[in-house]
């Protein structure tokens, strides 16, 4: 009997939220059609400001970019092979007394092996009273060279200045020094090639309408690291639309609803709302009594009687001391 006494008192509640909240319906059922017409008034004035107060010149102009802003012309993998392919021809030409024809006959030079009756000078490699060798080349053996009237120990004499007597020594002396050069050729070279692209790849990316993504971008020779100036104008452009729509939204807001007699009403759920002002004070009543109904219903209708005759641990309650042997509630 007690659970069907609560159960009718909840149903009850439940019932008196419903009829609330189907009566406030029906009461902003009247201006709701109103209010919706205000709203695209709004809509249409903020879009006509942002149009005449943004364009896409005074944006250009605040982002620092050079008016007009176009789409590029060319793709970035165009940009870099041309600019690549002319970073090279000058990095040839600048090279070019140091091509591998020239080493070689560089090489061949130093390296060439003297004639007999040819004059010689070099210095031994071991000093002594008289470490200058001059004269005319008179012969070569496998233990000595004779210099005009002096014979001179092979012993005595670097490898690199034998490479001028001996064919054998003579030939891998060229060979090294042509490997040698090759080597510091194609280091200077790439390092010639990646200078020349680090002064011109980024102006010429920034010549043909593209810009870095950051600032710290502005000298990388990466196409990645590029992006259309146009694409991000637009983006710029349409993110400063929406942010000054929502700046003067809440003033025209006001001006509009305020002067068709709205008033704005905390109180209505999510983040309050424009009534008629006509209809704002039996609004909040309705409110009030919804959630006022609300929380009724889920309050103990016994928790606020405790103690008291006829509540549930009462004196003369049913179960608590001194009470009828017969239970009342059952009857």
């Amino acid at each position: 009997m007690l659970t069907r006494l609560f159960s009718r008192i909840s149903l009850v509640a439940a019932v008196t939220v419903v009829w609330s909240a189907v009566d406030v319906r029906a009461q902003e059922g009247d201006w709701l059609a109103e209010r919706a017409k205000l709203e695209k008034v709004i809509e249409r004035r903020v879009a006509e400001l942002v149009k005449k107060d943004i364009t896409r010149e005074k944006v250009a102009m605040s982002e620092r970019m050079k008016w007009p802003v176009r789409q590029p012309k060319l793709s970035k993998k165009f940009v870099v092979q041309f600019v690549t392919e002319k970073v090279e021809r000058k990095v040839e030409v600048e090279f070019s007394s140091a091509s591998p024809e020239e080493i070689k006959k560089e090489a061949d030079e130093k390296y060439r092996l003297f004639e007999l009756g040819e004059p010689v000078q070099f210095t031994l490699r071991r000093g002594g009273r008289a470490p200058h060798v001059e004269g005319k080349l008179r012969s070569v053996t496998q233990g000595y060279l004779k210099i005009s009237g002096r014979k001179v120990s092979r012993m005595d004499i670097s490898e690199e200045v034998l490479a001028n007597y001996d064919p054998i020594i003579s030939k891998r002396y060229r060979d090294l020094y042509v490997e040698k050069k090759l080597r510091w050729l194609k280091v200077h070279k790439k390092k010639a090639k990646e200078d020349g692209l680090t002064v011109s790849l980024p102006a010429a990316f920034e010549a043909t309408g593209y810009q870095a993504k950051t600032p710290k971008l502005r000298k990388s020779i990466k196409p990645e690291d590029w992006v259309s100036r146009a694409d991000e104008l637009e983006k710029c452009y349409r993110a400063k639309c929406v942010s000054y729509g929502k700046q003067i939204r809440t003033k025209i807001n006001k001006e509009v609803f305020t002067q068709s007699g709205y008033v704005f009403v905390t109180e209505a759920k999510p983040n309050g709302q424009w009534i008629p002002e006509a209809e704002a004070e039996s609004y909040r009543a309705k409110l009030k009594q919804m959630d006022d109904n609300s929380k009724r219903s889920t309050e103990d209708p016994f928790g606020a009687g405790a103690g008291t005759p006829g509540a549930p641990g009462a004196p003369g309650a049913p179960g608590a001391p001194g009470a009828p042997e017969d239970d009342v509630w059952d009857q």
